[in-house]
Parts: structure tokens; C-alpha cells; sequence
């Protein structure tokens, strides 16, 4: 019961606040002898408990901020009420049923009495028709049962006080609170909201209505159990307002208690207008550059911050990936907002650190970017991808999607031709120097066809005895291998010596671009014919030769090898061997 009364007595102040806001004139007296001993309501949900214990100053007390009784409309309001003098008096009610500050209506006097004996109890009724809300009462005692006082007149004996009366509905429902949006969550997209039952009997059912910036939104029933007189709801959601902006209004108002008409309408409706602020707006995702520092700002000036990190400045320096999140506090209306983003530090391009190597035959290398965004090779292109024919450095600029960051790499390649196996021997006696002319080649192998071998490019290998001899040149690289042989016949004389004893030489040899044949007697015409070591002519001309004549060959367009200069004419031929180095 305690509880009850004591939402009662909150109520009573709520209703108060639609009282008019009324200076009611004051009565007064000559004669401080009379006065109203007591005056106790009995029948109130709250009710006045009135026992002044001395002639109140100037015969008047206001009471109605401390005590007040409270009826449900259509009841009456039952009292006890006592006088100094126990005979003739005169004993009037007021009640300013308009709230315009004056009891200037003949219905707002709601008890009369006077006789030569006194009031001891009494009533007055609570019209069906009066508005439930907290209304001015007076009440005023006349030591006269002739006299007829008004609600302000000069009187000699007797006292008056003002109290508060309370009219309850038995069906009044309200909107207690907007739960959000609400500072500091003042951009929560849900509204949710808390009923209120102001009524005097258990609320089962309500209608709430609510509109954004002047449109109506869906009606929402609400079903449920309140009890009377102040017990408010849980939390209840009523729609998604994401598209209330700010400095618009958004209005909520609770209707049809218990599928009645709500006989108090002035609780039913709360508005909330969303505060003017800067808005929040950090990326969901933050692109950092490899080997950069960013920062990244929320734009906010009048706003405290907390970063994740403690920090509070309107910016926060970043230096490495991970998840952040930012709350700031704008500092005029107290509304909270809150992000959280995600760092990601940017893919650069990355080409091999190794040699990459490949061959003619296979078309050559393929380079692949292994990150997407546009592309810029040192060859021109502009695909993720380029085919590589040439050995060379290969490098590569790829600005990420954004356009925020430009990575860097760069590659050697090398691309080889099969390798082709080729070499030249120069006798001298029985060591043989072996000039490598082959092409493409990274690795040799040599057979000197008398059971030694060599991995030099250019060796040298002395023969222990003269013979016919199979020498094998193997060489590779990263495409492939060849091998070519070619024999030789080592003997003890000198490669430049006349096999014919002829007098005829030739020099220098080896060359590298002219070959001079001198001859110490006449040959006449002779045909002069060079043949490769492959047996093909190279050169071939006709010379008359004297004794004494030196003739010049130019053989620098010849391939680095071993060469045999043929002399014919009709009674003789003569070999002899060079080199072209």
C-alpha cells in the first residue's frame, strides 16, 4: 500500500505541472480568535491531513505544494472537518475547475454549509466531465452562520487554507521517456520508448503512434500490464527512424488505453529533435603504404576523442596494421559517436631477388605481378604481365586500386640461345691449344681421345705420342647441350712446316685478319682454295706466282677455326693449315 501511495503522491506532482500557472487572490481577517482546528479528507487515494497548530499568519496558509488529495473523476471527495467554536459557523469549498486563477464560476463553489452547529463531515462530487490534472482548493471557515464570505473577502473571525486536488482518470496512458535516440547515442536509428499508466486501473493495452519531421509512421499496438498510478514499461521498440536528420523533430504519443478514450491527453506525447552535430565519418578500411607512417583524422574539431590507443587528438598516427577504433564526444550536445576501422598494409609488388633464366626456344621469360592495380614496366607495357626475349633488368611500378600507393621491384633475366658447341686447334709439335669458338655456352667439357679430359674453356693438352686423335667439345647452359668432335693428327713436326718442301710459307699464323703467302720460286698459275674445317670452300682464286711474290688474303671475316690453304696448278698440289683466331 506504502508503494502505491507513494506513486500516487509522484503522480500528484506530474498533474501539477499542468496546473495553470494562477496567483490566487488572498482573504483575510480582523480577528485572530476563530479558526479551522482540522480538515481531513477520508476517501482520496492520497489525502489532505490538516491540524494547524496555531492561528495561521494573517488567517491564511497555501498548502498546495505540500498537501493534496487525489480522486478518481466521478467520485466524490469525503472530509472531517472541525472549528474553534463549536456553534455557529459558516463553512465554504472552492475549487478553480477552469484553472484560471479566479473561483469566479458558480460550479466552483462545491460545499456550503452554515448552521449554528459545526461541520463535522461533509462531501462534494468530482463531475464525470472534469479533466483528470491537479486543481486549486479552497477552504474557508466563517464564525457566522449569517454571513455569507466569498472566496477573497475581508471577514473578522475565522481562517481559510489552499490545498491541491488531485483529479485521477481510471484510463490515462503516457509516454514516459525516449530510451533513443537520446544523447549520447543521438543518432541511434532504433527508437525505443517507455509507457507510462497515470491511470487508476491496470493498463492491458495502448495505440503508439509516432511520426519523423511531420510524417506519420505505422501505427504500433502495444499489449502488456501496467499498474496503476506511475508503473512504467520495459523498453519498447517502436520502428527504425534512420532517416530522422538532424534538426528534425521526432514525436511519439501513446493513445486508446485499455481501448478507451484517454482522459488525460496532455502526458501522451514526447518529441525529441535530433541535435545539430558533426558527423562522424572514418573509412571501414585504411590502406597504410609500405614503409609510411599515416594518419588519419575524424574531421571533428568541437569534439573530445579517445582513440583505441588512449590518445586524444583529433588525429591518430599510424604506423602498422591492425583494428582501431575511435569515440568522440561532441562537446555542445554531449552526443556520443563511435567508429571502428581496420589497417591493412598495402601488397607491394613483389619480383624474384634471384636470376631468372630462360631460353629463346621456350619463347623467352614471363613475368607475372603478384598484386592487382596498374601497371608500368620499363618496357612499356602496361599489363600485369610482359614476355621477356632479352637478357636485361626488368622492373615494374604498380599503383594499388586506390591510387594511394606505388610500389617498386625490379629482376635480372637472362634468356639464352641453344647452346652450339664449336673450337679451333693449334698444333704445335705434340701439344695442342684449343680455342673455344662455341655460342651461348656456360659450362665445357672436353675428350682429348686419348683419355684425358678438361672443364677449361680454352685448354691446352700435350699428346705423348703422335696418332690420329677424336677430341669432343660438350657444352651447355640452362637450355641444353652439344657436342661436336673433330679429329686431329698430332705429329712431331711443326703445323708450319712444308709437308710438300716447298718453298713456300705462310704468316702470321694464326691470324685474326690478314694472311700473307710468300713463295721463293715461280709456280706459274696456281688455284688458290680455302676450305673450313668442315670441308666447305671459303675461298677460292686464281694467281699467277712468281719467285720473290708475298700476296695478301683478308681473312677477318672469317669464323674464328682452323682453315687449309690448297695450292693446285697442273703438275702439283700443296695443303697447308691456319688459323683463325
Amino acid at each position: 500500500m506504502n508503494k502505491l501511495i507513494s506513486k500516487i503522491i509522484a503522480l500528484a506532482f506530474v498533474l501539477f505541472a499542468f496546473q495553470a500557472n494562477a496567483q490566487y487572490c488572498l482573504p483575510t481577517y480582523s480577528s485572530t480568535s476563530e479558526q479551522i482546528t482540522s480538515f481531513v479528507t477520508t476517501n482520496g487515494l492520497t489525502n489532505i491531513n490538516y491540524n494547524p497548530p496555531s492561528y495561521p499568519s494573517g488567517g491564511f496558509e497555501d498548502l498546495t505544494a505540500t498537501q493534496s488529495v487525489s480522486i478518481i473523476v466521478g467520485n466524490t471527495c469525503n472530509f472531517n472537518a472541525s472549528y474553534t467554536t463549536p456553534w455557529s459557523n459558516t463553512f465554504r469549498i472552492w475549487v478553480d475547475w477552469d484553472n484560471n486563477g479566479v473561483y469566479d464560476d458558480p460550479s466552483e463553489r462545491v460545499y456550503d454549509f452554515g448552521s449554528t452547529t459545526p461541520a463535522s463531515t461533509g462531501s462534494f462530487p468530482v463531475p464525470m466531465t472534469t479533466t483528470p490534472g491537479t486543481y486549486n482548493m479552497r477552504v474557508r471557515a466563517e464564525y457566522s452562520s449569517s454571513s455569507t464570505p466569498g472566496p477573497c473577502t475581508a471577514e473578522t473571525w475565522g481562517s481559510a487554507a489552499d490545498f491541491s486536488l488531485v483529479v485521477l482518470s481510471p484510463q490515462n496512458v503516457g509516454v514516459e521517456s525516449i530510451l533513443s535516440p537520446a544523447a549520447p547515442d543521438c543518432s541511434n536509428d532504433d527508437l525505443y520508448i517507455q509507457l507510462v499508466n497515470d491511470g487508476s486501473d491496470t493498463l492491458y493495452s495502448a495505440d503508439i503512434d509516432w511520426s519523423i519531421n511531420g510524417v506519420q509512421q505505422n501505427t504500433v499496438p502495444w499489449s502488456g500490464q501496467l499498474s496503476p498510478f506511475g508503473d512504467v514499461s520495459d523498453s519498447i521498440f517502436v520502428g527504425n527512424a534512420s532517416s530522422l536528420n538532424q534538426g528534425e523533430e521526432l514525436k511519439v504519443w501513446a493513445s486508446n488505453p485499455n481501448d478507451t478514450t484517454d482522459q488525460f491527453p496532455s502526458n501522451d506525447t514526447m518529441r525529441y529533435v535530433h541535435p545539430v552535430y558533426g558527423e562522424l565519418n572514418v573509412p571501414g578500411q585504411f590502406l597504410l603504404c609500405e614503409n609510411e607512417v599515416d594518419t588519419i583524422s575524424t574531421g571533428l574539431t568541437f569534439s573530445d576523442h579517445t582513440w583505441s590507443d588512449g590518445s586524444k587528438k583529433t588525429f591518430l598516427e599510424i604506423v602498422s596494421a591492425g583494428q582501431y577504433a575511435v569515440t568522440t564526444e561532441d562537446v555542445s550536445t554531449g552526443c556520443v559517436q563511435e567508429a571502428s576501422f581496420n589497417v591493412v598494409e598495402e601488397s607491394p609488388v613483389n619480383l624474384p631477388d634471384t636470376i631468372i633464366k630462360g631460353c629463346v626456344v621456350d619463347g623467352g621469360v614471363s613475368l607475372t605481378g603478384n598484386v592487382p592495380g596498374d601497371y608500368d614496366w620499363s618496357t612499356g607495357a602496361s599489363t600485369s604481365f610482359i614476355n621477356v626475349t632479352e637478357s636485361g633488368t626488368y622492373s615494374v611500378s604498380v599503383t594499388d586500386p586506390t591510387g594511394k600507393c606505388t610500389s617498386i621491384d625490379s629482376v635480372e633475366i637472362e634468356v639464352f640461345e641453344d647452346p652450339v658447341a664449336g673450337f679451333i686447334g693449334d698444333r704445335a709439335f705434340l701439344t695442342m691449344t684449343f680455342t673455344d669458338t662455341s655460342l651461348y655456352s656456360e659450362t665445357y667439357y672436353w675428350d682429348f681421345g686419348d683419355g684425358s679430359t678438361s672443364t677449361s674453356q680454352n685448354p691446352v693438352h700435350i699428346y705423348s705420342s703422335e696418332g690420329e686423335y677424336d677430341v669432343m667439345q660438350a657444352v651447355d647452359n640452362f637450355c641444353g647441350t652439344d657436342t661436336i668432335y673433330q679429329s686431329f693428327n698430332i705429329t712431331s713436326t711443326s703445323v708450319y712446316e712444308n709437308v710438300n718442301n716447298e718453298e713456300v710459307s705462310i704468316y702470321p699464323n694464326p691470324t685474326s685478319s690478314n694472311l700473307n703467302l710468300y713463295s721463293s720460286q715461280s709456280f706459274g698459275t696456281l688455284d688458290v682454295t680455302m676450305i673450313d674445317i668442315t670441308g666447305k670452300v671459303v675461298y677460292t682464286e686464281t694467281k699467277n706466282i712468281q719467285a720473290g711474290d708475298r700476296i695478301m688474303f683478308d681473312v677477318s671475316n672469317f669464323s674464328p677455326g682452323i682453315y687449309t690453304l690448297k695450292l693446285d696448278n697442273a703438275t702439283s698440289s700443296s695443303n697447308y693449315k691456319f688459323i683463325v683466331k
